[in-house]
């Protein structure tokens, strides 16, 4: 991923166009990971694709040793990786015996933001953001 990215990193500057390329590396499910571009008209597009985190922290890379010299080369942002429940799904989860009672109170009760939400149809919803992760956000430093 990290040879990928300076590839598509030196063609996106050739373009000579503003455009955003980042790794995205999650924590603990590293298996979600991936780059990601835009540019153009998309330019903006993942400008809030995720919540900024809450904690002080520095980049894992003890959990990348045999790749650390090259994680260094990029500025790393953290933000939160989230599982989002809509109410109606947990109702329906329960009726269909999938889920709990217990276990849709133990989501609530981790939910970091409720909010409501108005659907297409004039109906509302509730939903319950839980944090399951980090997100680290990384492109390769300005020289």
């Amino acid at each position: 991923m990290l040879d990928v990215y300076r590839i598509w990193n030196e063609k996106l500057l050739k373009l000579e166009e503003d455009f955003y390329l980042k790794l995205w590396i999650y924590d603990p499910h590293f298996i979600n990971s991936q780059m990601v571009a835009a540019y153009k008209d998309c330019l903006h597009f993942y400008d809030q694709t995720f919540e900024v985190g809450n904690q002080e922290k520095q980049f894992p890379y003890h959990k990348y040793t045999y790749l650390r010299e090259k994680l260094e080369m990029f500025d790393w942002h953290l933000y939160m990786d989230s599982d989002i429940f809509a109410e109606s799904e947990l109702i329906d989860n329960i009726q269909r015996g999938w889920m709990s009672e217990k276990e849709i109170e133990a989501i609530k009760g981790k939910a970091y933001k409720v909010e409501t939400i108005h659907l297409s149809d004039g109906d509302t919803d509730k939903t319950y953001s839980v944090k399951v992760g980090d997100v680290w956000v990384g492109s390769i430093k300005k020289h």
